[in-house]
């Protein structure tokens, strides 16, 4: 109410000064005064302020489910406003302790793992979406097989990987020229480790 009157008495600093008061008092989590706050700093562009206060939330946060609310929050904002990849990736990777099949940090993770080109993580955000989601699995071990051949030196489980998918009924158009291509890329690894053994 007091933050209100200062509103309506055209004071917006006074209101502010109040919501931070309330989050001094009430903790740094009290909803209604963290989403006056949020308003006020996304209308003025605040962006790194909202982040130490979205921070502050999520430390502070006993309810697991406001605890992901607020940490997905601070994703974006790290992702989108302040361009920040790592801590969003952290912030995210919070909200998927608390809800593993979470759809939007598993698709805003593989997007930022795609655009850092760091394979293994992605890799992993692969599987859990395969995991999650049945609708995707083929695609997903299809992804999964490509980043295990061309960036993880994992030619077997790449093989794995082709065959699940092709069991998921991916397409064997694709699936079965790049098992083939496995299996020649397999074959010539062993005979030249072959003739290096026998060179020695």
């Amino acid at each position: 109410a007091l933050a209100d009157l200062y509103d309506q008495l055209g004071d917006p600093e006074g209101s502010e000064r109040t919501y931070e008061l309330l989050l001094t008092r009430l903790g740094p989590a009290e909803s209604a005064a963290l989403a006056a706050l949020d308003a006020r700093y996304t209308a003025a562009g605040r962006w790194a302020e909202l982040a130490g206060r979205l921070q502050a939330a999520v430390d502070a946060a006993d309810d697991p489910e406001s605890k992901a609310d607020f940490a997905a929050r601070l994703a974006r904002i790290h992702e989108h406003r302040l361009h920040q990849g790592a801590e969003a990736i952290a912030a995210w990777e919070m909200v998927l302790a608390i809800e593993p099949a979470h759809d939007d940090a598993l698709a805003s993770l593989g997007r930022l793992h795609q655009a850092q080109q760091d394979w293994a993580p992605l890799f992993e955000v692969y599987r859990r979406e395969a995991e999650a989601d049945p609708s995707i699995r083929g695609a997903r071990y299809t992804e999964m097989a490509r980043i295990a051949t061309e960036h993880l030196g994992k030619p077997d489980d790449a093989a794995t990987l082709w065959q699940q998918s092709l069991d998921t009924g991916d397409d064997p158009h694709v699936v079965l020229p790049a098992l083939q291509a496995l299996h020649w890329l397999n074959r010539n690894t062993r005979s030249g480790s072959r003739r290096n053994i026998a060179a020695h």
